[in-house]
């Protein structure tokens, strides 16, 4: 029996005859969710009275996929004034959200913004992705992304920023510089229930330059996180980000390296310093998530065609596609291309794109995370969920074997992010599953072919999660 969307949720669930996919082999298995737990997979399983059969003959189950890397406080494509302007589109577009995500299969996500408002309205949602967060992020003062908000109401907008002291005389005087250490940075957003700390270094772009954490600071942020055993992401795509980080040892990088410098459209082969940098990296461990759809969610601005993809009205309202297109919806494009020539920034963006598949190419696969920046600025550009599926298809054009981006956005994200009940189909496991019509270790179109999303030990129809 399959179920659609409705007020009460279906906690146990008899999957039979399902061909279970993991890392190493595909095999016939009935998998059996109680309260929404995995409670048993094995070859065959017998009649429980009271518990609903679901038939998965001739379809492959696998984990629920995890997108690492969200901002699920972002309406796309709006800024504040619009958002205040046209309540009835944003109420939309937080409707279809969480739904939009699990069309796609994403059961799991983890929130990198930290704004934690819109995080418990997200959570207040009966049909959604599990949430994991950032807690608040760990911005240099007046540094990234701090320096959008106008000064002073920055300093309340990014509560958790970190103390620099050359910024002391641009800070307010009230704002205690121990409230702003690493330490005190680091145990607030462990107490907000962060899942990871998040920093950045990001040296500015477009002629603006911006505050970057000193060499003393950066060091003792990844100390203190190590002491509360939470993993340390870093917002980097730039050669002289990666050349400071790679330094440290920080968990996981929340981009991949795109960002060229002097060795922009150097595709030949990989540019020495890049191939360096990344080696450094490698060799003291830390995780890559490319984000490779950052760029295209860019490139998209300057893509006449973008609204003719059918798969966008599945997972945005139609109402919002249509006010994308006005003259008002189109604010961001022109603030992008900034009097450009739409064909010369497509162009700029298309090598960009490339720079990060090369540098994607060139990681060892089991260092690879799966994240999407869903949504990377105030683009469109970035769907939610199809976002997502437009990654994999750029992971398998960097090289990435079906099997290596399976790992990457279930079991490699479980593992750095602590997941202990994600990422696989084994008894003890969150029952988010998947059930497909085509093996995605065979082809990426699979994850275009989902049947029934699986949440908590309640079958969804896919169809039933599409935009109205």
């Amino acid at each position: 029996m399959l179920f659609v969307l409705s007020p009460v949720f279906c906690q146990d669930v008899l999957i039979r005859n399902a061909t279970v996919i993991t890392a190493n082999e595909a095999s016939a298995r009935d998998v059996l969710i109680r309260q929404g737990v995995i409670e048993k997979v094995a070859p065959r399983i017998g009649v429980i009275e009271g518990v609903d059969t679901l038939d998965a003959t001739g379809q492959f189950l696998i984990p629920g996929l995890i997108d690492a890397h969200v901002h699920i406080g972002e309406v796309h494509g709006f800024n504040p004034q619009q958002q205040t302007a046209h309540p009835d589109l944003v109420e939309a577009f937080n409707a279809q959200l969480p739904r939009s995500f699990l069309y796609w299969g994403f059961t799991t996500l983890i929130d990198f913004g930290g704004d934690m408002d819109r995080i418990r309205e997200f959570e207040n949602h009966q049909v959604r992705p599990d949430l994991f967060h950032a807690g608040s992020t760990l911005p240099v003062a007046n540094g990234y992304p701090m320096h959008y908000v106008p000064d002073p109401q920055r300093f309340y907008a990014f509560d958790n920023f970190l103390w620099l002291e050359s910024e002391r005389e641009r800070i307010p005087e009230a704002i205690d510089p121990k409230a702003h250490s690493p330490k005190a940075c680091v145990n607030r957003a462990a107490e907000r229930g962060a899942r990871l700390i998040k920093t950045y270094f990001e040296p500015g772009f477009e002629g603006v330059k911006l505050p970057l954490p000193t060499p003393e600071l950066f060091s003792d942020l990844v100390s203190q996180a190590k002491k509360v055993n939470l993993p340390i992401a870093v917002h980097m795509n730039s050669l002289q980000a990666y050349q400071f980080v790679s330094q440290y040892e920080v968990d996981l990088t929340a981009h991949g390296l795109w960002n060229w410098g002097p060795h922009f459209g150097q595709l030949s082969s990989l540019p020495q310093p890049v191939a360096e940098v990344l080696d450094a990296l490698q060799a003291r461990g830390t995780a890559y998530m490319a984000t490779l759809q950052v760029i295209d969610g860019l490139r998209a601005l300057a893509d006449p065609h973008f609204f003719e993809d059918p798969e966008l009205r599945r997972v945005v309202p139609q109402a919002i596609l249509d006010w994308y297109q006005t003259e008002e919806g189109k604010w961001f494009v022109r603030e992008f291309l900034d009097g450009r020539p739409a064909e010369k920034v497509y162009t700029i963006f298309s090598t960009i794109r490339k720079q990060g598949q090369a540098s994607l190419a060139y990681i060892k696969k089991d260092r690879v995370l799966f994240g999407t920046d869903t949504p990377s600025s105030p683009t469109y550009g970035n769907p939610p969920g199809y976002n997502g599926y437009k990654e994999i298809l750029q992971m398998g054009e960097s090289g990435m074997s079906p099997k290596e981006i399976f790992l990457a956005m279930t079991v490699n994200n479980a593992r750095v992010f602590k997941l202990a009940q994600h990422g696989q189909v084994a008894a003890g496991m969150v029952g988010n599953v998947l059930l497909l019509k085509t093996n995605p270790l065979e082809s990426l179109d699979a994850y275009n072919q989902i049947h029934t999303v699986i949440l908590h030990g309640k079958p969804i129809g896919r169809k039933s999660l599409a935009a109205r």
